[in-house]
């Protein structure tokens, strides 16, 4: 029976003159086979590794799944994420929720959601927040407008990244009038006050219907991704958070899906905590392959290629980058 360890990393950093010395990386990296990474982002190569075939991404309706929701298989799904929004010169830069909006409640989503409904009641949009920080609209019909995600624009200057296509117009004066209302809502007065940043857009990105998957080989999947939840909640495979070791998934068998999350110590971590001990399970035959999903590429390594002692240990930087 195959039994086979796909992990996906988060996206690593662009500088490497601060990456710290991975023992257990560069002895994978080196001996494994590597494929060039040919995904838009974290979120194409998830819905690939559960068969979705399509280029426009249906994240909302997946997410919304995994937030909890029930979810209209004919009805359209968008996400309306909080974001902060920097001006600097003649450009604007978009922060996301994640990275700067940690502090908001959901009492204080719930309060801008209501005035958000209050003020488009009458153009069909049906906001709702199931988390202080995953908005989204309900939509029966869908517009004819293209949406970039928030992977790509979040950092970046919105300019290059505003909805295209025939009703493109419609959904940028949205946006305009959504910055006005959250900017006179009271709850921001009260986030400036409290010297915390203010809600003052939102992102439209992830539009789409629940789709159909295919049915896949997963015997189960790992994390705390809630696109990886959703995508598991719909193929019906048995999704649990991420642990704190690696014994829970060496007792399982079959196929499993393994996705990390960033943090300050996430590649040393990664390499102790995991790898390590993956490594010997490998050469242990416990598993039988080791795929690797990073934004420099992927990395197939078997027991046999592990055990390929000939070629030479490179540091991982040399080989990843």
């Amino acid at each position: 029976m195959s039994h086979k360890l796909h992990l996906l990393l988060p996206k690593f950093p662009a500088d490497t003159d601060t990456l710290p010395e991975l023992d257990h990386l560069s002895l994978f990296a080196s001996r494994a086979q590597k494929t060039p990474w040919h995904y838009q982002d974290h979120d194409a190569c998830l819905f690939d590794l559960f068969g979705f075939q399509g280029q426009d991404l249906p994240v909302a309706p997946v997410t919304c799944l995994a937030d909890g929701q029930s979810v209209d298989k004919n009805a359209i799904y968008l996400r309306a994420d909080p974001v902060y929004l920097q001006a600097d010169r003649d450009k604007v830069f978009l922060f996301d929720a994640d990275n700067s909006l940690q502090d908001l409640t959901l009492d204080e989503a719930q309060q801008f959601i209501d005035a958000l409904n209050q003020h488009f009641a009458e153009d069909g949009l049906a906001f709702f927040a199931p988390t202080p920080t995953r908005w989204y609209i309900k939509l029966e019909t869908r517009p004819n407008v293209s949406f970039s995600s928030m992977s790509e624009v979040k950092g970046a200057d919105i300019h290059d990244y505003m909805p295209k296509g025939e009703d493109k117009l419609k959904w940028r004066s949205y946006l305009n009038e959504i910055q006005m209302l959250l900017y006179q809502n009271p709850v921001n007065e009260q986030r400036e006050m409290d010297r915390k940043l203010a809600v003052n857009s939102v992102w439209f990105w992830g539009m789409g219907q629940l789709p159909d998957l295919p049915k896949n080989d997963w015997s189960q999947v790992w994390g705390n991704d809630v696109l990886a939840n959703g995508l598991a909640q719909l193929s019906d495979v048995a999704h649990e958070s991420l642990p704190n070791q690696v014994e829970p998934i060496l007792q399982q068998t079959g196929d499993q899906l393994v996705i990390f999350e960033k943090s300050e110590s996430f590649l040393q971590d990664f390499d102790t905590i995991w790898l390590s001990p993956l490594l010997k399970a490998l050469r242990k035959r416990q598993i039988s392959e080791i795929i690797l999903y990073t934004n420099r590429g992927i990395f197939n390594l078997s027991s046999r290629q592990l055990k390929q002692w000939w070629k030479w240990k490179k540091h991982w930087v040399d080989v990843v980058y």
